[in-house]
């Protein structure tokens, strides 16, 4: 326990510290939902068949065209099956890489499959062997927020032993008629999830649900399947680069976050000496902007004499 002055010093200099990361953090996040957006606009694009110059009005309120040379129908109607998952009682903590787990509603959130959104299945509890995701399987969030709720997404090369929970549903499409990641991209798009969301039910939006046959009524424009994996290609063509850069973006958010660990630890041990840094800092984190660069250099310094 070091003296007060030197304890008011540390909580100053985190307040400080933290203030700054949670700005990095907060920044990196939001180039990641722009990307993301600029992802969606060229999939809502792809789906419409916005190229097809050919286009036939529809009659309905979230769908008003569709090529001509696409069928409009329910989702439906190219199913052969749909499952809801299991959801035992789970540990905190995800599943180790030889260890059952059980997704989360969240591993289809914003039509990207996300294995490590999952719990540990607890010892004792007998895995469901039938309901584990498999390369290729269509998933489809059945209770989240609003603007979450249906999310779709395809596994791609999902790791073993990882079972979807009963706030997802599981699609079994037609070969012959669709495209898995068509429909996932399909889904998406603006038009279904205003179907969607206008199906949603809940007493708050923080967590709303929908029924099976919120999913099995969405009306879309399907093409011919090796046209919908043509478009389906065409997307990923077009957003690889996004693809690349947010990911690095999750990776640098993930290294401020472990840096923020590993600052708290150095400090508050008294391995790093702060207070000469503190005293320079104004007393409000809401002030530290101008301040940002010319502590970097003194915290780098301070931190590299911590790990000697």
């Amino acid at each position: 326990m070091p003296p007060v002055e030197e304890q008011a010093a540390i909580v100053k200099y985190l307040a400080h510290a933290n203030a700054r990361i949670d700005k990095a953090i907060a920044a990196k996040r939001r180039l990641i939902a722009l990307l993301e957006e600029q992802q969606q606009a060229i999939a809502e694009s792809l789906v419409r068949g916005d190229a097809e110059q050919d286009q036939t009005s529809t009659g309905l309120p979230w769908l008003s065209r569709v090529p001509a040379s696409w069928e409009l129908l329910r989702v439906k109607k190219v199913l052969v099956g749909m499952e809801q998952g299991w959801s035992p009682q789970c540990d905190a903590q995800p599943a180790g890489p030889d260890e059952w787990g059980v997704l989360k509603a969240g591993c289809s959130n914003h039509g990207r499959f996300r294995s490590e959104e999952n719990k540990k299945l607890p010892e004792g509890q007998e895995p469901r062997p039938k309901l584990e995701v498999k390369h290729g399987d269509l998933l489809v969030s059945r209770a989240n927020t609003r603007e979450l709720v249906g999310s779709a997404a395809v596994a791609l090369n999902p790791r073993e032993k990882l079972t979807f929970s009963d706030k997802t549903f599981r699609l079994k499409a037609r070969a012959d008629r669709a495209d898995n990641e068509f429909l996932a991209l399909a889904m998406g798009s603006r038009s279904s999830r205003d179907q969607i969301e206008a199906g949603a039910v809940g007493a708050s939006q923080s967590m709303q649900n929908i029924g099976q046959g919120v999913i099995a009524n969405l009306w879309i424009g399907l093409p011919p399947v090796d046209v919908q994996k043509a478009i389906v290609d065409e997307f990923h063509r077009r957003s690889a680069e996004f693809e690349t850069v947010v990911g690095k973006t999750r990776r640098e958010i993930d290294l401020l976050s472990e840096f923020r660990t590993r600052l708290v630890a150095d400090v508050v041990t008294g391995q790093v000496d702060v207070r000469a840094i503190a005293a320079t800092l104004p007393d409000s984190p809401e002030s530290f902007d101008n301040t940002i660069s010319a502590t970097d250099d003194d915290l780098e310094e301070a931190l590299s004499e911590g790990e000697e």
